[in-house]
């Protein structure tokens, strides 16, 4: 069985574009968790961590903090005696 690969320019050129993608959509991970992203950012976002592990793994991280928070109780800071 031999196994199908791509060849190296484009697979160079392919990694290469996907970096530059992941670099221009780091940080909207955050602004998506939270739903504050609409139209095409947010589909361009959607798709890039379909693909990205990296970046799946943070809003993966994001949404278990965030649920984390809402299901503790809210706590008052003590005040200095």
């Amino acid at each position: 069985m031999t196994k199908l690969s791509t060849p190296l320019p484009y697979r160079l050129w392919w990694e290469c574009r996907e970096k530059l993608r992941h670099l221009r959509l780091h940080g909207a991970v955050a602004a998506y968790a939270d739903g504050q992203l609409t139209g095409v950012r947010h589909t361009r976002v959607a798709a890039h961590v379909a693909r990205c592990w990296a970046c799946s793994g943070e809003l993966i991280a994001l949404r278990l903090m965030k649920a984390s928070i809402r299901g503790h109780p809210h706590r008052a800071p003590t005040s200095p005696a």
